[in-house]
């Protein structure tokens, strides 16, 4: 934001607690490193740089950074313009984007009030400059936190003093309030980005100084035509500060969650757009969510005969025992043994213990192999990853049904799933899951379950293990 700290900006005291805590010899040194920027501990309380402390955690496999410009009014020697900065932005993301996999990597931005702005004319900037096509190809989602798009009223005092101070005022002019500039950079990146997943946030508190109390950026300010807006319970500078149990981010964190794990289809499904060539499906993979067993002891007699009764397209077969035998197991590691025989052969793992997580597995399903319209949220995904597996140019693929119960069976009329992605049971056939199971000749089932009387819901008695 305008006039922002590098590092306190993202800064929020909150109370001390075992995950900041320095766990090892390493982690206290690196703490020491810190302390010319932050304080720490003082009277119970803890500075929490939440792009540090918060996201850095929450994915692990990406590349959190943020960036600084100079953007203080209040310093004499500080003279530059939103395009200036703007501009400076995009050299540093394509300098730190040079490998050509680091290139099409997708990004999720996140702006607080005038650094929102400069994410704005970056993008517009990036439309009409080639070198830049792959960073904004390659924006998977915005995060806006209380972006003046039509200005502030506040900028006005702010001119004031910067100019009884014969302070640079370019940066403040930019944030006035009804400024046809910024109409201009709203509309040019309306027409060439209103594809995107974006989100804004805006202040719910007035920002108190002294006796003087004012909205710094007011909703209607904030919002994007057509776009979602979310209110925090702060004022403008606590917008971009969070702390541990913070009611706010807890509002923020699932759109960056959403963005981050559908970034890399949506880009890279833009991506080919943009070349001309068609959309085609990712590569097969696993879904199995457990790593394999180095331990696993190797029952070469179920093995074989797991081998034996999937040998033949569109076979099925169950591994029925109490719990605790160790059936999951030997359905995991015959899932990675199939991966092993052929890298072309999809192996998708179902947990089907209950309806809802049924419904949650077919839903990943989709999300892998990147089924049109999963995220429509009237769509029946049990019958959108059905009719996927049974086209045969879609490949050959296993599917792990794990631990079936008789939960997956409802009477007609019952729904499953949660939320608003309900599917009502409608069919005369009340075996709704049943029904989606598909059979297939390019597709293979294997399920585990401790009901006998369940599995034969599912497979012939011959193809019972035990």
């Amino acid at each position: 934001g305008l006039g922002a700290h590098p590092y306190y900006t993202w800064v929020k005291k909150g109370s001390t607690t075992n995950n900041l805590k320095p766990k090892s010899f390493r982690d206290r040194i690196s703490r020491r490193n810190e302390k010319s920027q932050s304080k720490g501990s003082q009277n119970g309380l803890q500075e929490i740089m939440w792009p540090r402390d918060l996201l850095v955690p929450a994915f692990k496999n990406a590349r959190v950074a943020t960036y600084s410009y100079k953007s203080d009014w209040k310093d004499a020697t500080a003279k530059t313009s939103l395009r200036q900065c703007a501009e400076q932005l995009l050299n540093v993301l394509v300098q730190h984007r040079q490998d050509a996999n680091a290139r099409q990597r997708p990004l999720v931005l996140i702006g607080h009030s005038l650094g929102g702005l400069l994410i704005q004319q970056a993008l517009v900037i990036a439309v009409h400059q080639k070198v830049f096509d792959d960073l904004r190809l390659s924006v998977a989602g915005i995060v806006f936190l209380g972006t003046p798009f039509q200005g502030s009223d506040a900028a006005i005092y702010g001119k004031w003093l910067a100019q009884l101070g014969s302070l640079d005022t370019t940066l403040i002019k930019s944030l006035e309030k009804d400024s046809p500039a910024l109409h201009a950079l709203s509309s040019d990146f309306w027409h060439s980005y209103n594809d995107r997943d974006i989100v804004c946030f805006y202040e719910n508190k007035d920002a108190e100084y002294g006796p003087w109390k004012t909205r710094v950026v007011t909703a209607q300010s904030a919002s994007l035509l057509g776009k979602r807006m979310i209110f925090l319970d702060t004022d403008h500078s606590g917008l971009n500060k969070f702390g541990i149990d913070d009611e706010n981010f807890a509002l923020v964190l699932p759109e960056i969650q959403r963005m981050v794990k559908e970034g890399a289809s949506v880009v890279r499904n833009r991506l080919r757009k943009d070349a001309g060539r068609p959309e085609t499906p990712p590569d097969p993979s696993s879904t199995i969510p457990f790593r394999r067993d180095p331990d696993f002891v190797d029952r070469e007699t179920m093995l074989d005969q797991l081998n034996q009764k999937c040998a033949e397209p569109g076979s099925r077969a169950a591994l029925v025992g109490l719990g605790g035998v160790g059936k999951s197991q030997l359905a995991i590691e015959y899932g990675y043994r199939t991966r092993e025989r052929s890298s072309k052969v999809w192996v998708f793992w179902v947990y089907a213990g209950s309806t809802a997580r049924f419904e949650q597995s077919y839903r990943e399903i989709a999300d892998n192999v990147e089924i049109s319209g999963r995220e429509d949220p009237k769509a029946n995904i049990f019958k959108l990853v059905h009719d996927w597996l049974r086209k045969e140019k879609h490949g050959r693929w296993l599917l792990i049904l794990d631990n079936v119960d008789n939960a997956l069976f409802p009477s007609k009329g019952e729904k499953v799933g949660q939320g608003a992605h309900k599917t009502k049971v409608d069919d005369k056939d009340s075996q709704l899951l049943l029904k989606y199971l598909p059979e297939s000749q390019n597709g293979r089932a294997l399920i585990t379950t401790r009901s006998r009387e369940v599995a034969l819901k599912l497979v012939e008695e011959g193809e019972i293990i035990t």
